[in-house]
């Protein structure tokens, strides 16, 4: 049996995904629960519990929340998918301009809802009568007792604190990661 072990931030815990043959799964998943018995540092906890802790630490999802269309900057990546010290690579252009010009127009943040309706993907959010932003993905969040979101928000609208409004309600911008 082989299985491939990698640590992956997606959850802002330590967070390892395990990649097995689909014929071994069931014995992987036997010597994983075992191992709970034994060994209290791993946690077992099904897919739902790991999306709703990849929102609080605000960790994208490719083809939920980004996708290959979105810029490094836009999600705030720039640590971990840039280098302007190496020699060229794909989309140099772009990237370099938008840092040069010092922005780009929207911004991935987390949103949290003032009421008790966890939002669909794609719900839009306003300020007055203009759209400013749309949920990408959205979890009831247990450590702030409330809904939560990401979602893309125009610039002048991702700080900390902006209200927003959207068909259940109003949110607010808030800080990622959840604490």
């Amino acid at each position: 049996m082989q299985i491939v072990v990698r640590h992956i931030p997606w959850t802002g815990h330590d967070c390892f995904v395990l990649a097995c043959n689909t014929s071994d799964k069931s014995a992987v998943v036997s010597i994983l629960l075992e191992s709970l018995d034994s060994n209290r540092c791993v946690i077992a906890c099904g897919l739902d519990a790991v999306e709703t802790c990849r929102i609080e630490s605000g960790m994208p999802k490719y083809a939920v929340d980004i996708t290959d269309a979105n810029l490094p900057q836009e999600i705030n990546r720039n640590e971990q998918a840039i280098s302007f010290t190496k020699g060229c690579y794909l989309g140099q252009e772009t990237v370099a301009r938008i840092d040069a010009l010092g922005h780009v127009n929207r911004l991935l943040v987390g949103v949290k809802m003032e009421s008790s309706t966890v939002p669909e993907s794609g719900v839009e959010l306003t300020v007055g009568e203009k759209v400013v932003g749309k949920v990408t993905s959205s979890t009831y969040s247990p450590a702030l007792k409330l809904p939560l979101a990401l979602a893309f928000v125009r610039r002048e609208h991702a700080t900390d604190g902006t209200k927003l409004t959207l068909e259940a309600g109003t949110a607010e911008v808030c800080s990622l990661p959840v604490t």
